[in-house]
């Protein structure tokens, strides 16, 4: 930086590395250090790499929210960057730590991916290979009226409507289901 005529931007730059270097001597800390990694290691791993494509599913709650959201992170993490980079805050290398959001989605491609979203919006992270479409309803509130709820139970038994119920503890949902079902629960 001093060569390109900017010999306080090199003077910070010496200053913040010193004082990392020295707390990380003195006290085994190692705060900021993880924005010089690129001047250490010439790749980085991201978090969905940690875990195997063939035996991970990866869930995506709104899609197009996420995306959105991406975006916006990476024009401020970029702009604020760049601004860091022109006072000569950082270091080129410390402006490449974020993946962008192109890039995350194509790790993604790699994965089996399940797509949860409210409404049908078309997203730029993946194109599915199938589309499901599942109809919700929500319940009443049963205040603790155990019976109500057996009652509404076996109405929709009687409609044949298919369901589905979750239960955290297995004796409770037995609970509910024995007296539907009868044993077949």
């Amino acid at each position: 930086m001093r060569e390109q005529g900017n010999p306080e931007a090199a003077h910070r730059i010496e200053t913040q590395i010193k004082e990392i270097e020295e707390s990380a001597q003195e006290f085994g800390s190692v705060v900021n250090l993880e924005s010089f990694v690129h001047y250490f290691y010439p790749q980085t791993e991201s978090f969905l790499e940690f875990f195997h494509p063939e035996t991970t599913a990866v869930f995506l709650d709104e899609p197009q929210h996420l995306s959105e959201t991406a975006n916006a992170l990476e024009t401020e993490f970029r702009e604020s960057m760049t601004g860091r980079l022109e006072k000569g805050y950082i270091l080129p290398g410390q402006a490449q730590l974020l993946y962008p959001e192109k890039e995350i989605a194509g790790k993604l491609l790699q994965y089996r991916a399940v797509s949860l979203a409210a409404l049908d919006a078309k997203s730029s992270l993946f194109k599915p290979d199938r589309r499901f479409e599942i109809t919700v309803r929500s319940m009443p509130s049963y205040n603790n009226s155990f019976e109500a709820l057996l009652k509404d139970l076996k109405r929709y038994k009687k409609k044949m409507a298919a369901g589905c119920f979750c239960y955290v503890h297995p004796g409770r949902g037995r609970s509910v289901w024995q007296p539907i079902c009868g044993s077949r629960s």
